[in-house]
């Protein structure tokens, strides 16, 4: 008999314009885990940062129907926090608590260049920033416009260089 559920991810932290699939665990309560929660039906809800992440319909699952199975679908749009619950839907199951997992996505950057520069003394050099982008394994980049007010840029010893 199930007495709890955990959601389960590959990662905690997602970068933006990704998918990711969560699934639901449940555990007896001797804090078995059951080797699958397939058949059961469950009610996922995004219950905080629905423009950080949205639901997207599975690919092929067979038997499984899209709402209420054991696997959520999400892609992450924006960095920011988002919360994913779930609810065991099951007669007899009532007193299984919903379970919540809080999610971070993040948009990597990269400062450009990003090798080290040498520079003689009262020089100036522009630095840049650049979102990575992911689905190419960080070796395509887009253009932050700066000043942005998500990134500050500071020097901690001034005699070396000011921003």
């Amino acid at each position: 008999m199930v007495d709890r559920l955990d959601i389960f991810t590959r990662s905690k932290q997602f970068s933006v314009n990704s998918n990711h699939h969560l699934t639901v665990v449940g555990y007896d309560d001797d804090d078995n885990i059951f080797s699958s929660m397939d058949g059961f039906s469950f009610d996922w809800t995004i219950t905080e940062g629905t423009d950080v992440v949205k639901k997207f319909s599975a690919p092929d699952t067979g038997s499984r129907h899209s709402h209420h199975t054991d696997y959520f679908f999400i892609r992450s749009i924006k960095a920011g926090f988002a919360s994913v619950a779930v609810k065991l839907e099951e007669p007899g199951y009532e007193g299984v608590k919903q379970v919540t997992k809080r999610l971070t996505v993040v948009d990597p950057f990269i400062i450009l260049p990003a090798e080290p520069v040498y520079i003689v003394p009262t020089s100036e050099f522009s630095f840049a920033l650049a979102h990575l982008n992911m689905e190419t394994d960080g070796t395509e980049h887009r253009p932050i416009k700066v000043p942005n007010p998500q990134f500050k840029w500071s020097t901690k010893d001034t005699q070396i260089g000011s921003i």
